[in-house]
């Protein structure tokens, strides 16, 4: 991709460069790293509208949108892929640029609390990549909606979409995908209690991400089985030491949605020791950094803890208000 990159420049042929920036921005927001991309997108975009190059203007601006949701941009996020829709419209030519746009545009509807919408996009777009036969973006797509649908508590459905995800990217060759999906079937059987199962698949997940070197999925797995080694396990060291793991990843990285998730977790790892009052603090940390995220489910997550915890302080006024909170 660098040596791609290189010999564009030396072309200075607009259509070009806009095609090698976009495929290197890709990569490194595939690898978890977001440094340098934005720099990356505005000149992709930049000689995609010199040249009219339409296809690698969308290309950019859905990145852009990838790019702003993990920086916690929500309004960044929706403007560029409502120009990446608006600039794919239904145009044939531009069709699986629409569809990896509305995956995109599923996961941060997700992410937002609108289940309903994700579930839409996710939809719309399987659809479309069945249609024109696009197995891998097909992948992505059935990836956002198992995510949705476990939202909505459909949990055997979710693990349905994200393991035919799974076997899409494994005919694909896609290691860097396959970590994050098997990392959410263990976190679906997680939520039904399977102890057993949720360790394997998280675990496995683990191994996969240190061959793919994503750094990303790593620090959303780790805070996952944290929680399962404290709440199921009954480890507390454990879990502990993965929490500590989870928050040198999340710090380095300086990934909001991550630091809420340890958080979130640590909060209940202070609470499973008996030490309310920290547990508190650590719960406010998460709430902010949940709202840095434009994260609603982790935010409710933290508030919900924070709440529990004053309660247990007898701080019951400053409970009743943030649960009314939490509730609206």
């Amino acid at each position: 991709l660098e040596q791609m990159r290189a010999i564009a420049e030396r072309s200075r042929d607009p259509k070009l460069l806009a095609i090698a920036y976009d495929r290197l921005a890709r990569h490194e927001l595939d690898a978890g790293r977001g440094l340098g991309v934005d720099a990356l997108l505005r000149k992709a975009l930049d000689a995609a509208i010199s040249s009219g190059d339409r296809a690698s203007e969308i290309e950019a601006l859905r990145l852009l949108g990838h790019l702003r949701r993990d920086q916690g941009d929500t309004v960044g996020a929706v403007e560029a892929l409502d120009r990446a829709l608006i600039r794919a419209g239904n145009d044939p030519e531009h069709l699986a640029a629409r569809g990896l746009t509305l995956a995109n545009r599923g996961t941060l509807k997700w992410r937002k609390g609108n289940v309903a919408e994700a579930i839409e996009s996710a939809a719309e777009s399987i659809a479309i990549f069945r249609r024109l036969g696009l197995k891998g973006y097909q992948a992505h797509a059935l990836n956002s909606l198992g995510v949705a649908l476990l939202s909505n508590g459909a949990f055997e459905d979710a693990i349905a979409c994200i393991r035919a995800s799974v076997v899409l990217d494994r005919e694909a060759g896609d290691r860097i995908h396959v970590g994050r999906k098997v990392s959410n079937v263990g976190q679906i059987y997680a939520e039904l209690g399977d102890t057993a199962r949720a360790r394997e698949f998280m675990e496995r997940a683990l191994y996969v991400f240190d061959r793919a070197d994503d750094a990303g999925g790593r620090a959303d797995t780790l805070s996952a089985l944290a929680e399962l080694m404290i709440e199921q396990v009954g480890d507390l060291e454990r879990g502990a030491e993965l929490l500590d793991e989870a928050r040198r990843v999340a710090e380095r990285l300086d990934d909001a949605y991550d630091l809420a998730h340890e958080r979130i977790v640590r909060a209940e790892w202070h609470m499973a020791r008996g030490d309310v009052a920290r547990a508190e603090s650590v719960a406010r940390e998460g709430v902010t950094h949940a709202r840095a995220a434009a994260t609603l489910a982790y935010e409710l997550l933290a508030a919900a803890v924070q709440s529990r915890c004053l309660a247990r302080l007898e701080r019951k006024e400053e409970a009743i208000r943030l649960a009314t909170g939490v509730i609206a």
